[in-house]
């Protein structure tokens, strides 16, 4: 047994470059494929598979690609449209849903090639705020992809007449139930985790809430405990129950 030892606040593991698992592949590939058509997709599923990992990635490698993320707070159309504003460097001093809409319309159009926007947690979006998306996209040439737990996939499911104007839109789109036991042994790789028990207590892991994001935070705190030597399933499971987990 691992002797769990207290970790110190400064002890954070530090960040790790982006893990390509099969479900990000996939992500990212309809995001591609959104940008370079361009298209509207939506990918929609439970937390913790590494949607918003997958969307942050995809921003970063190139310009002209840009990331919202909705909340609660940015629900509401004028709140919605100031955050677009912001993340694409349009004017923002301006009231009114009207003149943020042009703003945003008149900044995406001067882009060199079609640009490529990802709002995150769409699921908190109001019905304007989702509408006047789907008249951006048609204004614009560009893609852009809808990211949302279940939820929104639910929304539009359940009122099909309202939503006919942005569901005939939708080119692609993508569905993720759950973690693939291939994303967690390319987390595990990636990781430098060759030890099979410890590989399964962490598939085990992924199947409980947070998903993909329990085990790589379990992979965090098991690094930890082991120091310099190889992350086995003693760690793993020390790690689980300093979490106050058991699998």
């Amino acid at each position: 047994m691992v002797t769990i030892r207290t970790i110190e606040p400064n002890a954070a593991p530090e960040k790790i470059p982006f893990c390509e698992t099969e479900t990000g592949r996939r992500m990212l590939n309809l995001f591609t494929y959104c940008q370079d058509a361009p298209e509207l997709g939506l990918i929609t599923g439970k937390p913790g598979v590494g949607k918003s990992t997958a969307a942050r990635h995809y921003v970063r490698s190139a310009p002209g690609r840009y990331l919202v993320t909705a909340s609660p707070a940015t629900s509401a159309l004028v709140p919605c449209l100031q955050r677009i504003a912001e993340a694409i460097g349009a004017h923002t001093k301006l009231s009114g849903a009207g003149a943020l809409a042009a703003a945003i319309t008149t900044a995406l159009e001067a882009e060199p090639q079609s640009p490529m926007l990802i709002v995150d947690e769409a699921h908190h979006l109001s019905d304007d705020s989702i509408e006047e998306l789907r008249i951006l996209f048609d204004t614009v040439p560009m893609g852009m992809v809808l990211v949302a737990g279940r939820q929104l996939r639910d929304r539009l499911d359940g009122n099909p007449k309202q939503w006919s104007q942005l569901t005939s839109r939708l080119s692609v789109g993508l569905e993720v139930d759950g973690p693939l036991p291939a994303d967690v042994d390319a987390i595990c790789s990636h990781h430098g985790i060759d030890d099979r028990d410890a590989r399964t207590t962490l598939r085990r892991a992924a199947h409980h809430p947070g998903a993909l994001r329990t085990v790589t935070k379990l992979i965090g705190v098991a690094a930890k405990l082991a120091g310099t030597a190889p992350i086995v399933a003693a760690h793993v499971k020390d790690a689980a129950h300093a979490r106050g987990l058991t699998y």
